[in-house]
């Protein structure tokens, strides 16, 4: 994610989630009978790759760089792309500028609201960065665009953005 590699994160993603086991942990890998190896990989569950799974999803919707936060950093394009119709939320998320809280709605064919609120944290960030590949409209006009991306209002702790 961080060296931006943002759609090869996806992929891991689902590589990652097809090889858990029938008990939803992960082995290492295990050498094949039919190969005669006496090599043996690993033998227990790994803890660790529970956590790895999850902050990799995280990381495609929130992603905290050293100044600021990246918002739906993989899911965006993603999503509008495939007629997403789930709504989904994210509450509290802890981050170095405070917890940040997302919900997105559908609204309609197309149409999504993105809820952002955020609490304040030992740090301000720079920028709250929306990467959304449509329109992003705020209180009835686009938002601003940086490098291809929508930027949030720093000043406000809530907005809701109308995505299309």
């Amino acid at each position: 994610m961080q060296a931006g590699q943002r759609e090869k994160a996806a992929d891991y993603l689902y590589a990652f989630a097809n090889h858990a086991s029938a008990s939803r942990v992960w082995r290492e890998e295990q050498p094949v009978r039919e190969t005669h190896s006496a090599e043996i990989c690993g033998d227990m569950p790994h803890n660790w790759a529970s956590v790895e799974f999850i902050r990799l999803v995280r990381n495609l919707v929130v992603l905290e760089t050293f100044t600021g936060v990246e918002l739906l950093t993989r899911t965006a394009g993603g999503m509008a792309a495939k007629g997403w119709r789930q709504s989904g939320f994210w509450k509290k998320t802890p981050t170095r500028f405070g917890k940040l809280s997302l919900e997105l709605s559908v609204r309609g064919k197309g149409g999504y609201l993105l809820s952002v609120a955020r609490e304040d944290g030992n740090q301000q960030p720079q920028y709250l960065r929306l990467h959304w590949a449509g329109k992003a409209v705020l209180d009835g006009g686009e938002l601003e665009k940086s490098n291809g991306k929508y930027l949030l209002p720093l000043e406000e702790k809530q907005v809701c953005i109308e995505l299309f």
